[in-house]
């Protein structure tokens, strides 16, 4: 079943930081309260990022990479 809904319903790559952050917590199954507890930032200020209202920090930028493995070169492509 799984093979089939692969062939048939690729999901594409994120393209962007945002993108990659709700794969994450879609493949994790959590909320994003929980995955601004995972990061160790305020809910507000995740939902800022993931709206584009707030550029994330270095702090935050770390923590995707440790936290939840996005990858280096990913997160120094989409900043």
């Amino acid at each position: 079943m799984q093979e089939y809904e692969l062939k048939t319903y690729p999901i594409s790559a994120p393209k962007t930081l945002e993108g990659m952050i709700e794969l994450r917590m879609y493949e994790l199954r959590l909320k994003q309260k929980d995955i601004a507890e995972t990061l160790g930032v305020t809910p507000v200020k995740l939902s800022m990022i993931l709206s584009g209202k707030q550029k994330p920090d270095i702090h935050f930028l770390k923590a995707l990479y440790k936290k939840l493995n996005v990858p280096a070169d990913f997160i120094l492509e989409h900043i």
